[in-house]
């Protein structure tokens, strides 16, 4: 059964020493570490260099620092996705498939329990050492940012519905820098977001890494808009990619069920996902910067008014100078959906 890590359960002693008082903890000291384990082959730098991460205000530098310094085993998964493509439910997926459905699978009481943001993780006291194997990491770090010797994945949307979703989860958090835009073409034409989603990178840098590594067989990348209308295939190929080569119709079914909105919408399920659990242990703990976590829905069906025409031709041009290497969305879309069709699959059986 997945162990859950549980807010008295927790103490200091149950993380590894891997922070020394007054050390620099870097992303380059890290991954030269990680080069003494056997078999270690740093895949990403060749292809997007090395960028050191960015920790959010949101989290305590100590919290940020251990996400950095911490032990990575080579089955775990981070996820790698630019905010608002849909990592919420790539979390409940993963998850779902670690669980493969069954009783205990919704056994937590806030998502970060069970799929942990690394960066926050030490804040929350969500332990990674209490995980089973793969353990699923939430990052919002660019892929150059990523811890090295693991695996990727990555959700991609389409910018213009991307920024209307920022917009609106931003504006339910009270986010005072946003609090002054009345809808999400005047946050697209006027906030400093689009070139900076405040984890060190702009969704065009999200993308061209994307892009360059598209080869790399421990990333896979998958558009959002195909996700959602094909649960029944990419689900059984992200659990081979997490290493579930076999999984039971029913439990397929079960898992599918589980990750639709109409289920993580259900008025039991709802704070799992809304992070006012988060805020209640921040404000527990007194770390600082809690007040300005305010709960809000990640998980969300209702419809937005589209952009105005200059706020989509903003996005047109930030993609034509951002990803240089594919013409627009569609045309990037369409390459990571071929790639898809390219990987193994867990096999069903009844």
């Amino acid at each position: 059964m997945l162990q859950l890590s549980t807010s008295s359960s927790v103490i200091d002693t149950d993380w590894p020493s891997v922070l020394t008082e007054g050390s620099k903890i870097t992303l380059e000291a890290s991954t030269e570490k990680q080069k003494s384990k056997v078999g270690f082959i740093d895949k990403v730098t060749p292809l997007v260099g090395m960028k050191e991460p960015t920790r959010n205000t949101m989290m305590s530098k100590k919290s940020f620092d251990y996400g950095t310094a911490m032990p990575i085993e080579p089955d775990d998964v981070m996820l790698v996705s630019p905010p608002k493509t849909g990592t919420t439910l790539m979390q409940q997926i993963c998850n779902q498939i670690k669980t493969r459905g069954g009783p205990d699978s919704m056994n937590f009481e806030d998502l970060y329990q069970v799929s942990p943001w690394l960066g926050w993780a030490r804040d929350l006291d969500t332990n990674p050492n209490l995980l089973a194997s793969p353990r699923i990491f939430k990052t919002h770090q660019s892929l150059s940012s990523q811890r090295r010797g693991c695996r990727y994945i990555a959700t991609i949307r389409d910018p213009e519905k991307t920024f209307i979703s920022f917009f609106n989860f931003l504006k339910a958090k009270g986010v005072p820098t946003v609090e002054q835009f009345t809808d999400a073409s005047e946050f697209v034409l006027q906030s400093d977001y689009i070139d900076d989603m405040h984890f060190g990178a702009s969704l065009w840098l999200y993308y061209q890494e994307f892009l360059k590594a598209k080869e790399l067989g421990d990333l896979l990348v998958i558009p959002y808009e195909y996700l959602v209308k094909n649960k029944q295939t990419v689900i059984p190929t992200i659990a081979s990619f997490i290493g579930v080569d076999t999984l039971k119709k029913n439990e397929l079914d079960t898992i599918i069920h589980h990750c639709s909105k109409e289920f993580m919408e259900l008025e039991e399920h709802l704070s799992k996902f809304d992070e006012s659990w988060v805020q209640k242990k921040l404000q527990e703990k007194e770390l600082t910067e809690s007040e300005h976590v305010r709960p809000a829905p990640r998980v969300v069906s209702t419809q937005s008014p589209e952009l105005t025409e200059p706020a989509k031709q903003k996005l047109r041009d930030k993609w034509k100078a951002g990803v240089p290497d594919c013409q627009d969305y569609p045309a990037f879309k369409a390459i990571f959906e071929k790639k898809l069709h390219e990987r193994s699959a867990a096999k069903i059986v009844e």
